[in-house]
């Protein structure tokens, strides 16, 4: 075989193994089934990693080809260097896959100095014995090569088996409104705060911390002091609160899909087709909408809703692009995932990976309020679901200077104070829409803060029923779980609860104080 052409195998698959996370995540069913991402990704993905691992073939080819021409001993030996170090890429990331789940390596003093003796002995056995281990290295990667046409084909058959996915990562439209009725009870405006604490935002506040928009509220609304979330986690919770049922189990199945099981039953349905409060809503003649954060509402039950706007959640180093997927967005990607597959390089693009987190969570946070804002002052809406991504981390809210920022050195109170804000932001423009006091005003939240740094865990998370035209505030002391949400929703649009003793009488009768789900079975 030709020099030349030998180079280029080697460099291609070594670019290849150098690419392996990423491969890992494409050639992953569920990669084009990702239940999180707001655009279809599908192809350009495809495209944009073998961009990046040609590129990278194309440098080590150059790389070899001048080491080889340049005849000088001391080029050749640190171009065989640099080819075992590329090496450690695909290794460490097999370190990763394999031992990181099972092992703690940032806490077990054993197991570093294990896997220091080993590097040691590696770069030993190098130093003695190099031609021999770049050899070996060497037939290594030509002998994996093939693995590059394999990936080749099995990215274009997943690409042409996944394709129609595109068509099921739009919006489910509305059906017909049926002959809009004027219903007896109130318009309803339902406001969630993701991982809002009970305890950190009412009981035991941080010093230092005002929250006086959430305060007024309480004042002049009944305020319970014992509601417990369905789950701890928002994929459960979620669909609870909005089906009325209490789902104990959830698996993301398609980009518009989620199959459910609840509390008490063994069978698995899907999400869409299960009664929701906003189709029970429409079936009355209520035009209904969500701006939501977390869920694909607009693909799952879209077609409950008269409007819906949805923002997708940043899970890890692989979730989805801000924005519709592109080439170049798409090879910045994967470029970042293999290069934190480099020891030690983890932490310095932590650093950058967390910034990238907060200005994402600023751009959630922003678009759904912008969208929030117009549905609480549109009066045709009767019935509105706001679910923020506050003040659930990353923490994006320096309450000092009142503004949004990326900076590192926020914390869960900043959040709260931006919840505090949001609320007021809401409830000045449904009073200049003249709606508030038309308006019956629920304010609660999915889950608590699950890893609060003291390690103090309440379960308990706000639940504020403004009615409408009410002045004075109250509290409920019985423990309840928020499912009932939904039956109370209901319960205002029909007129059946209109003051503050009817509503405590509806939770007396309605409450239940089944406990959240804490564990999640999930892909």
């Amino acid at each position: 075989m030709p020099k030349t052409l030998r180079d280029a195998i080697i460099a291609v698959s070594l670019a290849n193994l150098c690419f392996i996370a990423a491969w890992r995540v494409l050639l992953n069913p569920l990669h084009f089934t990702y239940y999180h991402w707001k655009y279809y990704q599908g192809f350009t993905e495809y495209i944009a990693l073998m961009i990046d691992v040609l590129a990278l073939a194309t440098l080590f080819w150059g790389a070899a080809t001048l080491a080889r021409r340049s005849g000088r001993p001391a080029v050749q030996r640190v171009a065989r260097w640099a080819f075992l170090l590329a090496l450690v890429v695909p290794i460490n990331d097999l370190r990763m896959q394999f031992l990181g789940s099972v092992f703690n390596f940032r806490k077990s003093l054993l197991i570093v100095l294990v896997a220091l003796s080993v590097v040691a002995a590696a770069a030993a056995a190098a130093w003695r014995w190099g031609a021999y281990v770049v050899r070996a290295a060497v037939a290594l990667v030509l002998v994996l090569s093939p693995f590059v046409l394999i990936a080749l084909a099995q990215g274009a058959w997943f690409t042409y088996k996944h394709r129609t996915n595109a068509a099921l990562a739009v919006d489910r439209p509305a059906g017909p409104l049926p002959q809009p009725a004027k219903l007896p009870g109130a318009r309803v405006v339902w406001i969630v705060f993701d991982e809002m604490d009970q305890g950190r935002a009412f009981v035991k506040r941080p010093e230092g911390l005002d929250l006086p928009e959430f305060d007024r509220l309480r004042r002049e609304a009944v305020f319970a002091e014992n509601a417990l979330p369905p789950s701890s986690h928002t994929l459960l919770s979620m669909p609870s609160l909005i089906s009325g049922q209490q789902i104990e189990w959830a698996l993301a199945v398609r980009p518009n899909e989620l199959l459910v099981t609840a509390r008490g039953s063994t069978e698995q349905v899907a999400w869409s087709t299960q009664p929701n409060v906003f189709a029970e809503a429409r079936a009355a003649g209520v035009d209904t909408a969500i701006a939501g954060w977390y869920h694909p509402y607009c693909r799952v039950i879209g077609a409950s809703l008269s409007s819906c706007f949805w923002e997708p959640v940043v899970l890890n180093e692989v979730s989805p692009l801000r924005g519709r997927p592109t080439i170049w967005k798409s090879m910045g990607q994967w470029a970042t995932l293999s290069l934190s597959r480099i020891p030690g390089a983890f932490r310095l693009l932590g650093h950058w990976y967390e910034r990238s987190r907060r200005q994402d969570h600023i751009e959630e946070q922003s678009k759904i309020m912008e969208r929030a804002r117009a549905i609480a002052k549109e009066r045709g809406f009767g019935l509105a679901l706001l679910h923020f991504p506050v003040p659930h981390s990353p923490f994006i809210y320096d309450r000092a200077g009142r503004a949004l920022s990326d900076g590192p050195a926020h914390t869960y109170a900043d959040n709260l104070a931006l919840a505090d804000r949001t609320l007021g932001d809401l409830r000045r423009d449904t009073e200049a829409a003249g709606l508030w006091d038309d308006t019956a005003i629920i304010v609660s939240s999915d889950h608590w803060w699950r890893d609060p740094p003291d390690g103090q865990i309440d379960q308990r998370v706000p639940f504020i029923v403004k009615l409408p035209g009410q002045r004075e505030g109250s509290s409920y002391a019985k423990p309840f779980n928020t499912v009932v949400t939904r039956a109370l929703i209901l319960a205002l649009l029909r007129g059946e609860v209109t003051d503050p003793p009817g509503l405590v009488r509806w939770l007396d009768q309605n409450r239940s104080e089944v406990q959240p789900v804490s564990g999640i079975t999930v892909r």
